[in-house]
């Protein structure tokens, strides 16, 4: 059987997020040119370049219902969440580029950055492709339910005051984990602990006084937070954290210390394994998924072992 890179006909697709700042300038596409028939021996590239997320969205899916045999994002998580979420239970291998400003899902999956190579691992991905049975592994996904709708998410659910700090640091134009840090300086004292009705599993309802729930796929949130330092990308859990009520210095001082996944030893911190879960809290609270919001007062989800074929390089 033919491999990816030699099928006749064999489409790739390339999504951009141009609005992220990540467009594709004269350069790369000259590059794309010029390399890509030597890469993919005659495969057609489709880049999809489009600064409206709804846009692009709604472009990637027309074309890959045309047929192709890979998916390549290049962005931060929301890029990946998209992806994940046009291939998500097909054949179709995602490629990701860290181009955007977290990159947790593909730190989780053991990805460098790529901002500025990003010529160079592209051209590893599609060098990739010609062998998809050495470089395309399954990924575990989350099927959720929130806001009226069913979506698969990449990496984690954020449901309270980390969600509450992303929505906030989305509003600031700072790099990377500092942005996220500023957000909880200036959201920190505004957040009481709130009554959450949580359910694990086949489990009885909880209801708690929390800060935040966490349902983490991978390992950190906010651009390198390990939040759940024992998340695995492939092992059918998510790590569900929740933190009891801080007073405002332990607010300042958790995300910080979960830089360095040490806050797992703090008292009001717990984290426990599950397949399925779901949790309802303060309507007015929102729920954002791998960094952008889709809904609010509370979530269901399930684990999908395997439900995504990763490309990479």
């Amino acid at each position: 059987m033919a491999d990816a890179g030699e099928r006749a006909g064999a489409r790739v697709l390339l999504l951009v997020n141009a609005a992220s700042g990540q467009g594709l300038d004269d350069a790369t596409r000259a590059h794309l040119r010029e390399r890509t028939p030597d890469r993919l021996r005659g495969t057609e590239l489709v880049v999809i370049d489009e600064p409206e997320f709804a846009r692009l969205r709604e472009r990637a899916r027309t074309e890959l219902e045309r047929g192709a045999a890979a998916v390549v994002v290049s962005g931060g998580d929301g890029m990946v969440s998209l992806g994940v979420d046009l291939v998500a239970g097909t054949p179709v291998p995602l490629g990701i580029l860290p181009t955007g400003s977290g990159n947790d899902c593909a730190r989780a999956a053991g990805i460098p950055v790529a901002r500025r190579r990003w010529r160079e691992a592209l051209d590893r991905l599609l060098r990739a492709l010609e062998h998809p049975d050495a470089y395309v592994r399954r990924v575990d996904a989350l099927r959720v339910r929130c806001g009226g709708r069913e979506r698969w998410v990449a990496n984690s659910v954020n449901f309270g005051f980390d969600a509450v700090v992303n929505a906030r640091a989305n509003e600031l134009r700072l790099p990377g984990t500092l942005r996220y840090l500023a957000a909880i300086v200036q959201e920190t004292g505004r957040f009481e602990a709130r009554e959450f009705a949580l359910r694990l599993d086949d489990g009885p309802e909880e209801r708690l006084a929390t800060t935040l729930v966490c349902a983490a796929n991978g390992g950190s949130i906010g651009g390198g937070v390990r939040i759940a330092p024992g998340a695995d990308l492939a092992d059918g859990r998510v790590e569900v954290v929740t933190v009891a009520a801080l007073p405002k210095i332990g607010f300042l001082a958790l995300f910080p210390t979960a830089m360095l996944g040490l806050h797992v030893h703090l008292p009001q911190v717990r984290i426990r394994r599950a397949v399925r879960l779901a949790v309802t809290g303060p309507a007015e609270l929102p729920v954002f998924a791998d960094g952008e919001p889709i809904g609010a007062g509370g979530f269901e989800l399930e684990v999908v072992p395997g439900a995504w074929r990763l490309l990479h390089g």
